[in-house]
């Protein structure tokens, strides 16, 4: 039996049994991880062309991103791992910020073409120098790594003393996980290793060496920069989510004064 990543304690509890794979919480700090096959490969990532297709849609989501690490960086260097098409990064570039990505797909390419400086690798294998950047982007990325703790003190390492770390996750403490259990599209368990709550997303980077400076939620509406811009395009190109999101507001609106959104952010500075 593997023991925690984060606490090393042996005893788990199963929440899930899911098509072969089991849902379980350790029961020394409550992290939640997949226990079965997760075998996805990032070299040809699926999800890709999305991003493509949809650009307006993700790029008024990622504007939410970049609005919140501007609260604590002004310009710079900014890593963004697992940086796909490039979508989030165009956005920090057209700020004046110095961008760099890596990228295990064929999207590698897509960001070269864009003039974006790019490793073409997993960041566990990537090149970097070290003590250079002084913002890491982890978007819905740490949920797909083995290794939480090693990624995340690599991650450490090339940010500059001041640097700071922008993780967002899937939230496993959020209303709408409570609501649809084991049925939560995110537990996704052929691609998603870890389940994060805000208490144990902060206490793994805390493990890694950074301290918290910012942690919040978000769902629906409120997960990007112009809800209205948002609901604009769905209406226009992709209505079920449109009727979907329209249908979920209440419960948006519940999340966000409870602050139990299914999105999980945490901003937290080398330490």
């Amino acid at each position: 039996m593997k023991k925690c990543v984060i606490c090393g304690s042996e005893q788990r509890e199963i929440l899930f049994d899911i098509d072969g794979s089991k849902i379980a919480r350790c029961k020394g700090c409550g992290l939640v991880r997949t226990l079965g096959n997760t075998r996805i490969s990032y070299k040809e990532y699926h999800r890709d062309e999305d991003y493509t297709k949809h650009e307006l849609l993700f790029k008024n989501i990622f504007y939410k991103r970049f609005d919140r690490v501007k609260r604590y960086k002004k310009g710079g260097k900014v890593l963004d791992i697992g940086a796909s098409t490039g979508t989030m990064l165009q956005i920090f570039k057209l700020h004046g910020w110095d961008v760099w990505g890596v990228e295990p797909s064929s999207s590698a390419e897509v960001l070269m073409k864009k003039g974006i400086k790019c490793t073409n690798s997993t960041f566990e294998k990537a090149k970097l120098p070290t003590n250079y950047f002084d913002v890491v982007i982890i978007n819905h990325v740490l949920e797909h790594i083995e290794d939480l703790v090693g990624f995340l003190e690599k991650a450490r390492g090339v940010l500059k003393k001041d640097g700071i770390v922008y993780v967002d996750v899937p939230n496993f403490d959020s209303l709408i996980s409570m609501i649809r259990g084991k049925n939560w599209k995110y537990l996704s368990p052929g691609e998603h290793l870890y389940h994060f709550t805000p208490k144990t997303l902060e206490n793994t980077l805390k493990g890694a060496g950074f301290e918290i400076i910012w942690c919040g939620t978000s769902s629906g509406v409120f997960d990007v920069a112009r809800p209205l811009s948002k609901l604009a395009y769905e209406a226009r190109y992709l209505r079920c989510n449109f009727l979907f999101d329209i249908f979920r507001v209440p419960l948006d609106i519940a999340s966000q004064i409870s602050n139990r959104g299914a999105s999980l952010a945490v901003i937290a500075k080398k330490s």
